[in-house]
């Protein structure tokens, strides 16, 4: 699996949740108490195209949190790119790749 990273760190910020890994994934719920961000990076080994989906979830209820709309990326190799989202609470990520990503949620 090649390494992927995130986009560079960002001074002053509070890590809420990092994770790593390939495929299908729900992470840990985190609570954000303003403004917070998802710096992202996924790669695909063997040259094909392949996509990352991040959808926000609310972590009391389990519902999709449409205030906070996730991310898309299809199509590509590899892409990093920093998600920023406006209204705090308490979430958790359902992470759906072909390919090896990352993410960091930090506010």
């Amino acid at each position: 699996m090649a390494a992927c990273g995130v986009p560079s760190d960002h001074p002053h910020e509070t890590v809420l949740l990092q994770a790593t890994g390939a495929g299908t994934q729900t992470t840990q719920s985190f609570t954000a108490s303003g403004p917070w961000s998802i710096a992202w990076s996924f790669h695909c080994d063997g040259g094909s195209g392949g996509s990352l989906f991040i959808d926000v979830f609310n972590a009391s209820d389990h519902t999709p949190d449409f205030k906070n709309r996730g991310m898309a990326a299809e199509g590509e190799q590899s892409g990093a790119d920093i998600s920023r989202f406006a209204n705090p609470g308490s979430f958790y990520l359902e992470i759906t790749s072909t390919c090896a990503w990352t993410i960091k949620v930090y506010e």
